[in-house]
């Protein structure tokens, strides 16, 4: 075990692992990766002073803090959480599954708990489905990165109600270095989408994928009217490389993109549009534990 660099514990299915990982003489002082659904304050965790990576559901309050840059949460109370990874520089939200041991009760428990503000967060990553666009919503209005770079909305199924621009507005509040922008799978309205560009005017990269799911067409996020927009170079300025994707029975016309093409010739640099069943690059909706791994 004290060569280990990964660990993954399946703890739902076998208790006993936690007893196992408080042992005082486990130590793994090369561990970079754990995924574990409640991180407490053990040996093996003090011990592992390259650790990088954290996917988890809870985190013991009286945790050390740890020098972790990439920090992957599902919780509804993502502020207390992120206060013991103060290093952070990218953040995944993920609202707790049903199921989860941790969160007995998740489909009635509100997002709460203290406002999280860090200027070393450069990336935001939040995904969630139909059932928890509440949640997202809500997890969005507990943080604000005003150094953030790169910001990835993705939704995993059959989408609900509309992304409102008011949840957006918090993460990006003071936000002048927005670099990248992934936006899939949510249904929002064309308005939003325009004032959530101007937002970000100095995003270089934008990328938007049309929901899996059939959507009824003012909250399609791609649509002929979006790309009548793109084409005014007053929006997004910057821009040098556009990715978008949407459904076959999207009826697109091929002179708005040759429009947009046309207009912003002299910036973009890569552009990827085109008819396609999107389905999600971001793969799993909820902490994943696999047996602890040893190397």
């Amino acid at each position: 075990m004290h060569r280990c660099y990964e660990l993954h514990a399946f703890v739902d299915e076998c208790p006993r692992v936690y007893d196992l990982l408080s042992e005082a003489d486990l130590k793994l002082p090369l561990l970079e990766s754990l995924t574990l659904p409640k991180l407490l304050d053990l040996p093996f965790v003090r011990s592992a002073t390259k650790l990088r990576t954290i996917r988890t559901e809870f985190v013991e309050k009286d945790l050390k803090e740890l020098a972790v840059e990439n920090v992957e949460l599902a919780t509804w109370t993502p502020g207390e959480n992120l206060m013991s990874f103060p290093k952070a520089k990218a953040v995944t939200l993920l609202p707790p599954p049903p199921c989860s041991t941790t969160w007995p009760h998740a489909r009635v428990i509100a997002v709460t708990g203290r406002m999280f503000c860090s200027d070393l967060v450069s990336s935001l990553t939040v995904a969630g489905t139909r059932n928890t666009m509440v949640k997202i919503e809500e997890m969005l209005c507990k943080v604000e990165f005003p150094n953030l770079e790169i910001l990835k909305l993705v939704h995993f199924d059959c989408t609900g109600p509309p992304l409102r621009l008011k949840s957006i507005c918090r993460p990006l509040k003071g936000t002048s270095t927005m670099k990248q922008l992934v936006f899939q799978g949510f249904a929002i309205r064309l308005p939003d989408m325009l004032d959530i560009l101007r937002m970000v005017p100095r995003l270089t990269c934008l990328s938007i994928y049309d929901s899996p799911f059939p959507l009824f067409g003012p909250y399609r996020p791609v649509s002929n009217a979006l790309l009548g927009a793109l084409a005014d170079k007053k929006i997004v300025p910057n821009l040098e490389r556009l990715n978008i994707f949407w459904r076959h029975d999207l009826d697109i016309d091929d002179s708005l993109v040759k429009r947009l093409l046309d207009t912003r010739r002299d910036r973009l640099i890569d552009v990827v549009a085109r008819q396609d069943h999107v389905t999600p690059h971001i793969v799993c909706s909820r902490i994943i534990c696999a047996a602890i791994h040893e190397t």
